[in-house]
């Protein structure tokens, strides 16, 4: 009982974590609406026949538009389950978040007790789900991207400890799920954090012949993941996320040093400059561990210590640096950080730092300066609890379905193509020349049945965005659309006489063929592999 009640602590402090989010309505969020649009919008083009989806029937006034084609699908997935249980879109996320904070608690604390004792874990775990930033990704910027990437990420390194010593289905399986769900939780975090996982494999697991079990499962779990990926990058081109000030918005957003360690609890925005209503403090269970540890450096003996305590606050150091303008010379010169758009987004990875500052500081400390220290971070835990509860709203599920914005911040995923803005709600039938008679059969965001009939060569346009995918045929044939004519939306000829004509969105693009393929053959070898593994252990 007395080595179970550090773990109590630890549960006593979830549970008062996700207090405010089980609260009637939903936490206002930057957003969670755009999130629970998506949610729902994604479960509405499974429906409609997409396999996987990429095209949100509703956004963007009902004209479509491509959000899943390049944005994490992880918490879209895992809401379908719940949504075709009649689960409320509200409820599903709610439970997501849940799921994802409990599941990194139980990992986190596994992972700091294997190298530290059950107090150390204990309080390192606290010191996460207390940090300012942590509250922020839940409460106010409604982030559930990073939400699940900083879950599986950690999962993923508890797996590897856990399969460090022992081998087996459930293992293996723990493993590939983990890094499989990291790789579509966040499109950024995966790209930082995957690495940290590949540099633990080939730092723990040597030789690295002799593990090529493991290096065969976390490979499977990248490449069963490209039916995302790979469409995601090589049709880059098609949108104007390049071209828009996104990809240089991290020049604006750097926070201060006074930022880091004295901005209070707000619910706004970051803004350009240093004036800001968002809050990036590091929190003071970090910041004190970090301390606790440079004290403990000095008096420590241990060689081995010494280096362990060097390594954790040379790391913490090196992104308070990353996250001062003073790194911006980095920023410009390594391709993919831009893409980050905020430097503060490294203080989630600052706060899983501290987290293991503080399991260390306790472990390695014999002196009355751990009580002190865990008497820090109870008062994180009383300023984080002191917290002003969010504002709530509700909306049905009808109104998520039916969202007609795009969800994203500076309409990033618009196709190139598209030349118009929508005057209104997009008409669900087609737009045809007088004299043409139309007789509708099925209309819905991914697939448009109708007959048209006409004595003479007519054309049709259909207040549908165009994007590659969509395909037209008439009686059977597929026809071409011609994007430009129509300024971007679906327009094609018809010849004169009656014909059948269906519209509809498509796998059939090179990219889209070759992810889907490659991600469903390395499930099917991951399941042989399984079978194998269970055949040699029985």
């Amino acid at each position: 009982m007395k080595r179970l009640l550090p773990f109590f602590f630890v549960v006593c402090t979830l549970i008062l974590f996700l207090y405010p989010l089980w609260l009637p309505g939903f936490p206002y969020t930057h957003d969670g609406e755009n999130h629970l649009a998506r949610i729902a919008n994604y479960a509405l083009a499974l429906r409609q026949g997409q396999i996987p989806p990429r095209w949100a029937p509703s956004f963007w006034a009902g004209y479509g538009y491509p959000v899943f084609n390049y944005n994490y699908p992880l918490a879209n997935i895992l809401a379908i389950p719940l949504l075709a249980l009649k689960v409320s879109v509200e409820l599903t996320m709610k439970v997501l978040i849940t799921g994802a904070m409990a599941l990194g608690t139980w990992a986190l604390w596994t992972v700091l007790k294997k190298r530290t004792n059950g107090v150390a874990a204990a309080v390192g775990t606290i010191v996460w789900l207390s940090a300012p930033f942590t509250f922020t990704n839940v409460y106010v910027r409604g982030a559930i991207g990073e939400i699940l990437a900083y879950a599986t990420f950690i999962s993923a390194i508890a797996s590897l400890d856990i399969i460090g010593k022992k081998r087996g289905v459930w293992q293996y399986l723990g493993l590939f799920l983990s890094v499989f769900s990291l790789s579509l939780a966040h499109n950024i975090l995966a790209l930082l954090l995957i690495p940290t996982i590949l540099f633990k494999v080939i730092w723990n697991f040597r030789p690295i012949k002799k593990h090529l079990d493991v290096v065969a499962v976390i490979t499977l779990a990248l490449t069963s993941s490209l039916f995302f990926w790979l469409p995601a990058l090589a049709e880059k081109n098609l949108i104007t996320l390049d071209s828009v000030s996104v990809n240089n918005a991290y020049l604006q957003h750097f926070p201060t040093v006074d930022q880091l360690l004295t901005s209070t609890y707000r619910f706004g925005y970051s803004y350009p400059g240093p004036v800001d209503s968002l809050q990036f403090q590091i929190g003071i269970g970090v910041v004190a561990a970090v301390l606790f540890l440079i004290l403990q450096a000095i008096v420590e003996k241990n060689t081995a210590k010494k280096k362990t305590i060097f390594s954790i606050v040379a790391l913490f150091f090196t992104l308070i640096f990353l996250m001062t303008s003073s790194s911006s010379f980095i920023w410009s010169h390594v391709p993919f950080l831009n893409y980050i758009q905020f430097p503060w987004r490294l203080l989630g990875i600052t706060s899983l730092v501290g987290a293991i500052a503080s399991a260390y500081a306790i472990s390695y400390s014999s002196s009355w300066l751990k009580y002190a220290y865990i008497f820090l971070v109870g008062t994180s835990v009383v300023i984080f609890i002191r917290h002003p509860l969010p504002d709530r709203f509700t909306h049905d599920d009808l109104y998520y379905k039916t969202f007609s914005q795009t969800t994203t911040i500076l309409d990033e995923n618009r196709p190139k193509t598209l030349q118009i803005e929508p005057a209104g709600l997009a008409s669900y039938a087609p737009l045809v020349e007088d004299g043409v008679e139309v007789q509708l059969k099925t209309w819905n965001g991914s697939r448009h049945v109708y007959f048209v009939s006409a004595t003479k060569q007519h054309e049709i346009t259909e207040q549908t965005t165009y994007f590659p995918g969509w395909q037209v045929t008439i009686d059977g044939k597929q026809t071409v659309i011609d994007q430009e004519k129509g300024k971007g939306l679906i327009h094609f000829t018809v010849p004169a006489g009656s014909h059948k004509i269906v519209t509809q969105f498509t796998q059939w693009t090179p990219s889209r063929i070759v992810g889907n393929t490659l991600s469903a053959t390395s499930l099917a070898v991951f399941v042989i592999f399984l079978i194998q593994k269970r055949k040699v252990h029985a």
